[in-house]
């Protein structure tokens, strides 16, 4: 990692940012190099912008399409961002840039700090001082049938007697099934509020298909924002929901995943004024 002189990019070369954590020390700045040689780092005032030079033509022309299309081509690349994020998240106050954020030149990347200063300023001091986990929900609907009708709310669980004709017994099932869905969703939402009362935020992502085996559906996937000194609440708060499951016939199942760089709780950046002409590409995200 240069951090004072280094010779001039390449012209071919593009700027792939990594993200921006507030002006470090020699001394830590050092520490990352030893751990992640390739990382180039950039001071502009009170903020440090982490990056590597790439090749360009990846990225843009002709073979982008073709590149980012190719899975072979995507996935170690995709990995290796990742990585990176991930490992400077632990060493600093980071905020994470998506995978193929390209600038042309310092310069376009210097604008995009100014016109951002403040926010940035004020998400090194706030959010940036927290850890994001993920916290997955699984239902086995079967098992939720079967926990349904212990609970006595199935007024009509006799959805195989032999004197039902085959419509009744279809419209019976279909009845039962959205009383179960109605009944998970309370359920799910008791979760939620208690999710949220440990966090400092709570936001929904996308879900996920599939679970322990091809019983299990995702139904709720969370990303939950937590103080440094109290995510051992939110890991206690998942070890009492699996000591109870089978006291639920084991229908709801829960999954904690992270630490995450905090890609769910990142403020949006405004481009800078020189947007047009900055050579500043958004060509994915592996968030």
């Amino acid at each position: 990692m240069k951090q004072q002189h280094s010779t001039p990019a390449d012209r071919r070369d593009a700027i792939y940012l990594l993200g921006f954590s507030p002006r470090t020390s020699d001394r830590l700045r050092a520490a990352i190099a030893s751990v992640l040689p390739m990382i180039d780092c950039r001071s502009h005032g009170n903020v440090d912008a982490w990056f590597v030079r790439v090749p360009r033509e990846q990225f843009e022309g002709a073979d982008a399409e073709k590149n980012l299309a190719d899975i072979q081509w995507l996935s170690p690349r995709v990995m290796a961002h990742q990585q990176a994020v991930e490992q400077l998240s632990r060493e600093l106050p980071f905020y994470p840039a998506h995978f193929g954020t390209l600038f042309s030149d310092l310069s376009r990347l210097f604008e995009l700090i100014d016109a951002n200063r403040r926010t940035l300023t004020e998400y090194f001091a706030g959010e940036a001082r927290h850890v994001e986990w993920g916290v997955k929900v699984f239902v086995a609907w079967s098992r939720a049938v079967d926990a349904f009708r212990q609970s006595g709310d199935d007024g009509d669980s006799d959805t195989n007697g032999a004197g039902l004709n085959y419509l009744r017994r279809k419209k019976m099932i279909r009845q039962r099934d959205q009383a179960v869905r109605r009944w998970i969703d309370e359920t799910l939402a008791v979760l939620r509020e208690e999710v949220q009362a440990l966090a400092v935020r709570c936001c929904d992502r996308p879900t996920a298909v599939g679970g322990e085996d091809g019983d299990w559906e995702c139904i709720a996937n969370l990303a939950v924002l937590m103080p440094w000194q109290r995510q051992f609440e939110l890991q206690q708060w998942i070890e009492s929901k699996h000591a109870i499951r089978a006291d639920t016939s084991r229908m709801l199942t829960f999954q904690l995943t992270g630490p995450w760089p905090l890609y769910s709780f990142i403020p949006p950046l405004v481009p800078a004024a020189s947007h047009e002409t900055a050579g500043t590409h958004w060509v994915g995200s592996a968030a």
